[in-house]
């Protein structure tokens, strides 16, 4: 069985055994199933380490998105 793969563009591809989901409860207000349900999603992506970049993306991309980045 292949490996599932994100296409970014045509130059960038990231296996999906990359990435990793988070869930948890999203707060504020969300109607009768905000508190119970695990509607909150957040994707882990470990830029700096990845193997799928070469450096130059790596370098634009940590730049790019220098205030998302934890």
């Amino acid at each position: 069985m292949d490996e599932a793969i994100l296409q970014i563009n045509d130059e960038v591809s990231i296996p999906e055994a990359e990435l990793s989901f988070r869930f948890s409860r999203s707060s504020g207000p969300g109607g009768q199933h905000a508190q119970k349900s695990s509607t909150r999603v957040e994707l882990l992506f470990d830029l700096a380490n990845s193997p799928s970049l070469t450096d130059s993306q790596r370098t634009r991309a940590l730049k790019g998105l220098a205030g998302y980045v934890d």
